[in-house]
């Protein structure tokens, strides 16, 4: 009898997505819209990159696990130092969907992002 460990691999490496590339990142916070242009490269589960909104170009880091994705933003608002963690589903190999909190002021928003073709 054969084992089914081999169908247990191949059902992990269907979940495995690579989001290393262009990707344009739509937010809404209480109806105030913002897009960023972000570039990431993703190294097993770590997520690197940059992102660049109409301000600045900012940091950054995260982990992809599964269909989940994880990242941190540090900007300023103001002239202060401003966290965003977005926390996101894959979608597809092209769509991103989920939420995103700027820490130091508590306020969540929405964002989807889309790569860029």
């Amino acid at each position: 009898m054969r084992s089914p460990l081999p169908l247990v691999f191949l059902a992990a490496a269907a979940d495995v997505v690579s989001l290393s590339g262009q990707w344009r990142v739509h937010s809404n916070v209480f109806g105030s819209e913002s897009d960023r242009s972000c570039s990431f490269v993703q190294e097993h589960l770590e997520l690197k990159g940059t992102c660049t909104s109409g301000r600045a170009s900012e940091s950054v880091t995260g982990r992809v696990e599964g269909k989940r994705v994880t990242w941190e933003v540090k900007t300023e608002e103001d002239g202060k130092p401003l966290t965003i963690e977005f926390t996101g589903t894959v979608i597809s190999d092209e769509k991103i969907a989920g939420t995103m909190t700027l820490v130091q002021i508590g306020v969540d928003g929405e964002f989807t992002a889309t790569k860029a073709k």
